[in-house]
C-alpha cells in the first residue's frame, strides 16, 4: 500500500527533535488568529530552538522596514544552524539590528 511506509517500518524510526528558528514581529498579531508564542516555545521539546522578536514589524514582515533582520536570521540558521553563534534561547533584535536577551531570558540559553 502506497503511503504506508512509516507505519510499515515503525521498529526502524527513529525520533529526532527537529530545530525550531521563530522569528515574529513585535506588533505581530497573527492577522487575526491567536498566537502564543511564550507557551510554543516553552512547551517545544526540542533544546535546539531560537525565538526572536523584531522591533517595529508586526505579521508581514517580509514586506517591512525590518526585512533585512528577517533575511540576515534566516540566513544565518539555514547555513549554520545557529544565530550569532546561539543555538537555544529567546531573543529581542532592535531597529539597528542589535540582538540581546527578551525579557524574561531563557534560564537555558546556549551561545558559543
Amino acid at each position: 500500500m502506497r503511503g504506508s511506509v512509516g507505519a510499515r517500518h515503525s521498529r526502524h524510526r527513529v525520533e529526532r527533535p527537529v530545530p525550531v528558528l521563530v522569528i515574529a514581529g513585535e506588533f505581530d498579531r497573527g492577522a487575526g488568529g491567536v498566537q502564543k508564542l511564550p507557551e510554543l516555545y516553552n512547551t517545544l521539546p526540542n533544546p535546539h530552538k531560537l525565538w526572536f522578536k523584531v522591533q517595529c514589524a508586526g505579521h508581514f514582515m517580509l514586506w517591512e522596514s525590518q526585512r533585512r533582520v528577517l533575511h540576515h536570521i534566516s540566513k544565518q540558521w539555514l547555513k549554520h544552524g545557529a544565530i550569532e553563534g546561539c543555538t537555544r534561547g529567546k531573543f529581542f533584535v532592535d531597529i539597528e539590528g542589535n540582538i540581546s536577551p527578551q525579557d524574561p531570558p531563557d534560564q537555558l540559553a546556549t551561545c558559543e
